[in-house]
């Protein structure tokens, strides 16, 4: 008899289960790019190209972090159209 080791019923359930591993281990690295802008702010130490590098990478990881939770936001909008269809 085979086990199903994940607990999940449907393609749609596995889906989002491994949407949620993503955004789990996203929100990690999303906390760790926060550490490290922060990082490069103070490394700047007011020179104004290194500054501009720091809000580069400030801007991508707040985009980056947006996206991971609009991501899983979508995932839950078309769930719920499918199961409506």
């Amino acid at each position: 008899m085979l086990v199903n080791p994940l607990q999940v019923g449907s393609i749609t359930d596995l889906i989002l289960l491994i949407l949620e591993a993503v955004v789990y281990l996203g929100s990690i690295f999303l906390v760790l790019m926060l550490v490290y802008t922060g990082f490069l702010f103070v490394k700047a130490q007011g020179n104004p190209e290194e500054i501009k590098k720091a809000r580069e990478a400030l801007l991508w990881t707040v985009i980056g972090g947006l996206l991971l939770l609009g991501a899983e936001g979508l995932a839950l909008v078309l769930q719920a159209t499918v199961e409506s269809i």
